[in-house]
C-alpha cells in the first residue's frame, strides 16, 4: 500500500474515532510538542501562510491560513465550489485555534480546532457548528510558508454589518444600533452558540415528511440588559421551520451586552438558523 494510501486511511480511522479520542489525541500531541518538524499554532516568526488539505463533514476541502500571531484569517473551498468561504479567527495555544465564518457579514458557522497524532500521522480536527448541524473536520498541513513582507498583523476584529455606530444613549433613552464598538456576546461566545442552537432546535415533523430544509434568517435585539427581544424573520424557509428558529432564538438566555463608549447599548443581530436532513 503506497504512502498516499496510507494517509488516506489513516485520516478516515480518525474521522471515525475523533470525537472519542480527541482528548487523548490532544495529550498524545503536547507530549510531542517539541518534535522536529511538528506544525504548532503558536510559533517563532512574524507570520505565515499555512495550506491545508483534508475535509469539512466527509467533503473534500483545501483551507488557506494566514497567521500573524495570535490572529488567522483566510479561506476555504471544497469541491465543485466557484467561490470561497471567509474565515477568521484567533489562537488558543499551540494545540487550538477557532475560526468564525461570515458571509455578507452575517456569523455562519464556527470552527473548533485542535492538533492531534493518531497512528504516528499528526493532523488537524476538530468540528464545524452552524445551527442545527455539526460536521467532523480533518486536515493535514500540506505547506508553510513565510509571510510576505508588508501583510498586515492587525488582530482579527469581527466585520460590521450595515449601519452607523450610534451614540451610547443618555438617560433611560433606549437606541436601538446595528453596529457597537462592542458587539453583544452569546455565553461562551460565538461557538457556544451554535451548539446551543444545535442541542435546542427540534426539526419540525411535517417539513422533516415533507424534506424541507434551508437557512431561516433571523433578526433581533440584545437589550441593554442582555436579554434577546423583538424577535422575527427576517428571510424564510417554510412557516414551520420559521416558527421553530423564533422559538429557540427567542428561549437564549441572556447575552453579554454591547458598549458604545463604555455604557451598554441595545443592538440588532443578524443570525442564521440551519435546518438540514
Amino acid at each position: 500500500m503506497n504512502q498516499f494510501m496510507r494517509r488516506s486511511e489513516c485520516f478516515k480511522r480518525v474521522a471515525r474515532r475523533v470525537a472519542a479520542v480527541a482528548v487523548l489525541c490532544l495529550a498524545v500531541a503536547a507530549g510531542s510538542a517539541s518534535a522536529q518538524g511538528a506544525f504548532r499554532f503558536t510559533g517563532p516568526g512574524a507570520g505565515r501562510v499555512v495550506v491545508l488539505e483534508g475535509g469539512i463533514g466527509g467533503e473534500p476541502t483545501v483551507m488557506t491560513l494566514t497567521q500573524a500571531g495570535d490572529s488567522i484569517w483566510g479561506e476555504y473551498r471544497q469541491k465543485g465550489w466557484t467561490g470561497a468561504a471567509r474565515v477568521e479567527g484567533n489562537v488558543k495555544d499551540s494545540l487550538r485555534a477557532t475560526l468564525n465564518e461570515y458571509e455578507d457579514g452575517m456569523l455562519m458557522g464556527t470552527f473548533d480546532l485542535y492538533i492531534g497524532e493518531y497512528d504516528g500521522e499528526e493532523f488537524i480536527g476538530g468540528e464545524c457548528v452552524a445551527g442545527h448541524t455539526s460536521q467532523a473536520v480533518l486536515f493535514h498541513v500540506k505547506s508553510v510558508s513565510a509571510l510576505p513582507r508588508g501583510k498586515s498583523s492587525v488582530r482579527f476584529a469581527p466585520p460590521a454589518v450595515s449601519g452607523g455606530a450610534g451614540e451610547a444613549p443618555a438617560g433611560g433613552a433606549d437606541v436601538v444600533t446595528d453596529v457597537a464598538e462592542v458587539m453583544p456576546e452569546f455565553p461562551g461566545g460565538a461557538a457556544a452558540m451554535f451548539k446551543y442552537l444545535s442541542q435546542k432546535l427540534r426539526y419540525p415533523t411535517v417539513s422533516r415528511e415533507n424534506k424541507v430544509q434551508g437557512r431561516v434568517i433571523v433578526q433581533f435585539v440584545v437589550g441593554r440588559d442582555g436579554a434577546v427581544r423583538d424577535v422575527a424573520v427576517k428571510r424564510g424557509v417554510d412557516p414551520w421551520l420559521d416558527k421553530e428558529a423564533v422559538r429557540v432564538v427567542s428561549s437564549m438566555p441572556r447575552w453579554k451586552p454591547g458598549t458604545q463608549k463604555g455604557r451598554p447599548v441595545s443592538v440588532r443581530y443578524t443570525l442564521p438558523v440551519s435546518f438540514r436532513l
